[in-house]
């Protein structure tokens, strides 16, 4: 056994996974023909600079060898800091008290050996303990992605990061350029990154959903799906978005930190939040079988998870 208080020993470990998912989307030949692959067969190598934009862009393409199994449902960390809601969700013994334990375990139970997930993170300076948190899952066999250095959008492509690192888990990083942001001002710090751009409602449609759809043929029962929601104002672009492309009705559980209108950018929509989730209830109506129930829940606890260290595993 080995304690993994030490990041770099788990950040080397050799990792070997069973090789394919069971869902058709993630197939090989489906796979191929995925806009979501066209980075894995782009000719770029297989090791690439953690943090480069080849990095960036081939990430995603390990996703058929992680979602496997995913008939306990999916979970979905948008703006994933430093990981804790992921460590929160696969070992919850270590943060006992904090709030979102109660949703995880009324969506996946207690057990979460078939529940899926996916981190997304812009912010450069976390890449590096993000890697081992990566390292971390895939040791221990979880079906855990995160994805460093892309933020989530209505689009794709790449765009500005504004940092925070004057604050200590830079919290205010963001798509949008603020007075929130404390870089202190230094010298040399670095207060803007370029990053890769996810498109989270055609993932929504064209990855997540057609496994919902599957796991419904297969065992007659609709998996749930969790996400948080915590972008520092791009929800006021990810909300619309989701709702228009019905991914909304795609997740069981919603929530989220809602971000003052000074925190929205040019793909906002000029509504408030409140607005935007009363023209959710209108078009609800006409939806009924609609299950997401949205919550204004910002889980804070545990915050420094790096002085957390992770459960011992087996070499």
């Amino acid at each position: 056994m080995v304690s993994l208080d030490s990041h770099t020993i788990i950040a080397r470990l050799k990792i070997f996974r069973s090789a394919g998912s069971n869902y058709t989307v993630l197939s090989r030949a489906a796979w191929s023909r995925s806009p979501w692959a066209q980075p894995c067969s782009a000719g770029l190598p297989r090791r690439v600079a953690a943090g480069s934009e080849a990095g960036s862009r081939r990430q995603l393409c390990e996703l058929p060898t992680i979602w496997r199994n995913c008939s306990q449902g999916i979970y979905l960390d948008v703006g994933t800091n430093l990981g804790v809601q992921l460590r929160k969700l696969y070992n919850p013994e270590q943060f006992s008290g904090a709030p979102v334990l109660p949703i995880f375990d009324k969506a996946f139970s207690k057990q979460r050996s078939g529940v899926c997930a996916l981190g997304v993170e812009a912010n450069p300076h976390h890449t590096p303990y993000l890697n081992t948190v990566n390292g971390f899952f895939q040791q221990r066999g979880y079906q855990a992605l995160i994805l460093t250095e892309v933020a989530a959008s209505i689009r794709n492509g790449t765009a500005s990061f504004f940092l925070d690192s004057g604050s200590p888990v830079e919290w205010g990083a963001s798509l949008t350029k603020g007075g929130w942001q404390k870089n202190n001002g230094s010298s040399g710090a670095k207060v803007e990154a370029h990053v890769q751009l996810l498109n989270l409602p055609a993932f929504v449609a064209g990855i997540v959903r057609p496994i919902l759809q599957q796991e419904l043929a297969a065992t007659g029962r609709l998996p749930p799906v969790v996400m948080k929601l915590d972008v520092e104002g791009e929800e006021y672009a990810l909300f619309p978005a989701l709702l228009l492309s019905g991914g909304l009705c795609d997740i069981s559980v919603l929530f989220l930190e809602v971000h003052g209108e000074s925190f929205r950018n040019a793909d906002g929509v000029n509504m408030t939040m409140p607005q935007m989730q009363q023209a959710f209830a209108t078009m609800r109506k006409a939806n009924p079988p609609c299950r997401v129930q949205v919550q204004d829940l910002d889980d804070e606890t545990f915050l420094n998870s790096k002085a957390i260290p992770f459960p011992s595993v087996a070499v």
